[in-house]
């Protein structure tokens, strides 16, 4: 970014105030353990529907999800989660 000479305040405050508009792709992925699917509207369900709302009114937005259960439907140890069904019984850590 060039710096405009002192005197020129217009210049300086163009530069300070424009907007830049890189863009690419991007990820946002959030993991979390909490109420969901109950219809109130602090359910994550519900959260993660207004943030998609709110994206999609500046951004393209290619796919969203919601998932529950996936993690223990597929075996995939959850922190805090008992395993059973084994000898003997173990708590994953967290």
């Amino acid at each position: 970014m060039a710096v405009p000479p002192a005197w020129d305040l217009d210049a300086a405050y163009r530069i300070l105030t424009q907007r830049r508009n890189d863009m690419g792709e991007w990820t946002i992925v959030i993991q979390g353990h909490g109420i969901h699917d109950n219809g109130h509207p602090d359910d994550a369900d519900a959260i993660c529907q207004r943030f998609v709302d709110e994206l999609a009114k500046s951004q393209e937005i290619k796919s969203a999800a919601f998932t529950v259960g996936a993690r223990r439907a597929l075996g995939v140890p959850i922190p805090g989660m008992v395993m059973t069904g084994g000898l003997p019984d173990r708590r994953i850590p967290g």
